[in-house]
């Protein structure tokens, strides 16, 4: 009689500890998810400096490519002298696809983050700077010919009225307008991407407003057919949107990304 009392009163002790239901600690904080968001973190912050880092790269690239190149873009320059200044070209032609490179890179490292804000959208920007890429392509192709035009030409014995000032006329045209035509591609994909930075909230959406203005005023500028070189007032229609990639560069590089996007976090539905 005494054991039975014994079991039941051991039984009775045991019963709620084994009932307890154990401390557990919330997913978000253990050790093991702080690790991962962690990680998360940093490579979207590393994604952010790149991207900045990249749209610099394709600005300094750009203005000390067309520096180099435009004068030769000039149907009226010297066709003999071109190929004497083959080096300035070439070096010219190389910047503007460092450019190339770098708007394309641009594209891609954001890509991941885009997503967030619609996947049809983030591929269309991404298709749409290398569109632009490509324009850009032709146009570098077309004037580095060139050189070859101007060492015929001056082996020729610089005939006057010669072909090979048709063909000097030809290969400026092809790449003033191969410049011409990579406006299109870049003003929709930057459309593309205010509209993604806006519902993605990757950085503060005043700057994508701004933006959207900006691209607005550009396309005007180059509906009017104004040069930057020689448009006077006019120029001020560009100058909105040089300051808006600025600051949205600097930003970047600077601060990272507003808020982590779901898509690195691996949150369910991310991307869709």
């Amino acid at each position: 009689m005494n054991v039975t009392t014994n079991i039941r009163q051991a039984a009775r002790t045991v019963t709620p500890a084994a009932t307890t239901p154990a401390a557990t600690t919330p997913a978000a904080t253990t050790p093991a998810a702080m690790s991962v968001r962690s990680r998360s973190e940093g490579s979207s912050r590393t994604a952010a400096r790149a991207a900045g880092v990249l749209f610099f790269i394709s600005y300094v690239s750009t203005f000390a490519g067309v520096a180099l190149v435009a004068p030769m873009r000039d149907v009226g320059h010297d066709l003999a002298l071109i190929h004497t200044e083959s080096g300035r070209l070439v070096a010219g032609v190389l910047l503007e696809f460092c450019n190339v490179a770098a708007i394309i890179g641009f594209a891609v490292v954001l890509l991941p983050y885009l997503r967030r804000g619609g996947e049809a959208l983030a591929h269309g920007y991404v298709g749409m700077r290398v569109l632009e890429g490509a324009a850009y392509l032709i146009a570098g192709v077309a004037t580095a010919s060139l050189i070859t035009v101007s060492e015929r030409y001056v082996a020729a014995g610089s005939p006057g009225g010669s072909p090979y000032r048709a063909a000097q006329a030809v290969a400026v045209g092809q790449s003033n307008w191969a410049v011409t035509v990579a406006f299109a591609p870049f003003a929709v994909g930057a459309l593309l991407l205010y509209v993604l930075l806006f519902r993605t909230r990757l950085v503060p959406r005043y700057i994508a407003v701004w933006g959207v203005v900006a691209v607005a005023l550009a396309t005007v500028f180059n509906l009017i057919g104004a040069d930057v070189t020689t448009a006077g007032p006019a120029v001020l229609l560009v100058v909105p949107i040089v300051l808006n990639e600025l600051w949205l560069a600097g930003r970047l590089i600077v601060k990272g990304f507003d808020q982590q996007p779901a898509a690195v976090q691996g949150a369910p539905g991310a991307g869709r």
